[in-house]
């Protein structure tokens, strides 16, 4: 299985450069609602699950979503994503994650409100 990283992309704020990250420690005091971490985490973890599910040829994925202080929540700073693919990481396949990123970055509101009702495991 061959692991492949998507970089260059619009939320990558340094393109072709691997991505930072680490571990986010559950804390249930942390508001899930301002909380950028547990926000952060939660949706890495469905931006995972979709490309997953959704990206044909991708059998693991790996998000991590990188904040900035000051920056809007919607903006991380960085987006690192790594994969393990069927093959080689195409075109195609690259877009339908960018879209997936987007689509999941657009929507972090509901990512609040799915914490606070339990729909979403809180690391």
């Amino acid at each position: 299985m061959a692991v492949e990283q998507v970089a260059g992309c619009a939320w990558n704020a340094r393109p072709d450069k691997r991505g930072l990250g680490g571990r986010m420690a559950w804390n249930p005091q942390k508001n899930p609602v301002s909380h950028v971490g547990k926000l952060y985490n939660a949706l890495a973890w469905e931006i995972a699950r979709a490309i997953v599910a959704e990206v044909e040829g991708v059998d693991e994925a790996t998000v991590q979503l990188l904040s900035r202080i000051g920056q809007p929540v919607d903006q991380p700073a960085l987006v690192a994503i790594e994969l393990g693919c069927r093959g080689r990481l195409n075109e195609r396949m690259r877009q339908e994650i960018r879209s997936l990123v987007d689509v999941h970055l657009s929507g972090i509101e509901r990512i609040s409100e799915r914490l606070i009702r339990g729909e979403i495991p809180a690391f």
